[in-house]
């Protein structure tokens, strides 16, 4: 699994807004009130939720 990066353009609130409400799902539906030891655990657990959940 891997992330691609894409910058906001300048001065483009309609384009800032697509990552930052992406952003916001993601912390609202998995990561809110779950505590991690590692990141590889975190990201164990992310794979599956996005299958199981935001994939969907």
């Amino acid at each position: 699994m891997g992330f691609k990066v894409r910058l906001c353009r300048k001065n483009d609130p309609e384009s800032k807004g697509k990552i930052e409400t992406v952003a916001k799902y993601m912390k609202k539906n998995f990561a809110s009130n779950r505590f991690f030891i590692d990141i590889k655990t975190w990201n164990s657990y992310f794979e599956d939720w996005l299958d199981r959940t935001a994939n969907r």
